[in-house]
């Protein structure tokens, strides 16, 4: 019998344990501030950081990602060796996709750069803390230690036009020697990238949720570059990001537009005729899905379909007919039933007319001086299911 073994072995890539992997969630739905409006926001939490930036508003953060690179520090050496040096890629696209195969775009840019790097080797000076000149971006924030490894955090904001186009950011020289011997070399132990997230065209998306991913690079020339150091772990840092778009529906009032007048059709000089009664609101709704509106009224009619107004004298209640209006057609809203209605883009400029006939005003008539109020809230809201991430 014959037993040959084989010793088996699988070299795996290094890319797989070297990557980080960074998720970003957004939505596009309704303000939290602006009520009726919609807007694109991040919605991870803002987690604090030793840095004093680290959440500029719904559009931006900071990341913070663990390293193992070594990269020389040299006095009076290239303007890559100083205590900071990070070459930042341009605006980058990112492409995602929904379950149906239908895309929708971000922009990236980076905003912030900056790292944790072991440095016992030079004094570190105001010097060499800000950035050079000719770098494209400033000091923002800055934790020296004086012990042990002598880890120094130092943060930089990116110019608001290097964001776009990428660009260098690095410090000023050491300004005074070191007593140790060389070479010289840093550990970067850390490193924190700031990002903003432009939305493409979102407001012509369809609801649901869109992912994609954007890969960056981790070494010399790569889209992040410390210079021509040692890149032990990461060599990739993949951003997975989801995108949530929900309830395309926005209405848009007149400023202080909560408040109708019901007058005489034609005034009420009729002869012996009784006028009807009629007052409006324009209204623009812009809606990328199908919606409904119902009525909510402080009086509703017992005995037909409708909302009621009262009177200050006698509190008798004269019945109302609430119409939708707009160049597709009218339709009688009810308090009762969600009327639905087709998406319409980008804008539709209509009304909300509140009308009482003439028989009515023929009862409200035998009471004059009278003053008839009541309330009617209109609810509108998409014709879908919410969507969660």
């Amino acid at each position: 019998m014959i037993k040959i073994i084989f010793l088996i072995a699988v070299l795996m890539p290094f890319s797989f344990a070297q990557a980080v992997v960074i998720k970003v969630n957004a939505e596009y739905a309704q303000s939290l501030t602006n009520p009726g409006e919609n807007e694109f926001r991040i919605t991870d939490p803002c987690k604090p950081l030793p840095l004093s930036v680290f959440c500029n508003d719904n559009l931006s953060r900071v990341i913070s990602i663990d390293s193992d690179i070594d990269r020389p520090l040299v006095k009076g050496g290239t303007w890559w060796e100083r205590l900071f040096y990070h070459s930042f890629p341009s605006e980058k696209t990112v492409q995602l996709f929904n379950e149906n195969g239908s895309p929708a775009s971000m922009k990236f840019s980076m905003t912030h750069t900056g790292y944790s790097i072991d440095n016992p080797f030079f004094q570190v000076t105001n010097e060499s803390l800000q950035a050079d000149s000719n770098a494209k971006c400033k000091l923002v924030d800055n934790i020296l230690s004086v012990t042990g490894d002598r880890t120094d955090t130092i943060f930089y904001a990116i110019d608001l036009s290097a964001q776009k186009t990428g660009g260098v950011c690095y410090s000023g020289d050491f300004s005074l020697w070191s007593g140790r011997p060389t070479p010289h070399v840093g550990k970067i132990r850390k490193f924190y990238l700031g990002y903003k997230l432009t939305p493409v065209n979102i407001g012509t998306i369809s609801n649901g949720t869109y992912k994609g991913r954007l890969s960056l690079s981790v070494g010399s020339t790569k889209d992040i570059d410390f210079t021509n150091a040692t890149y032990r772990y990461p060599i990739v840092v993949d951003l997975e990001f989801s995108l949530v778009v929900r309830n395309h529906l926005k209405v848009v009032f007149p400023p202080a537009g909560n408040k109708v007048v019901l007058q005489p059709d034609g005034g009420w000089h009729h002869g012996n005729k009784t006028p009807s009664l009629s007052g409006v609101m324009p209204v623009q709704i812009t809606s990328s899905i199908p919606y409904w509106i119902k009525l909510e009224c402080q009086y509703l009619s017992t005995v037909d379909d409708s909302c009621q107004i009262k009177s200050d004298k006698n509190a008798s209640l004269v019945s109302m007919s609430i119409y939708k209006k707009s160049a597709k057609g009218n339709v009688l809203l009810s308090p009762t039933v969600k009327k639905t209605f087709e998406k319409n883009e980008p804008i539709s400029n209509g009304l909300f007319s509140f009308e009482i006939d003439k028989d009515k005003v023929k009862n409200m008539m035998n009471y004059p001086g009278s003053t008839y109020k009541g309330n009617v809230t209109i609810i509108m809201d998409a014709m879908i299911e919410p969507v969660y991430n």
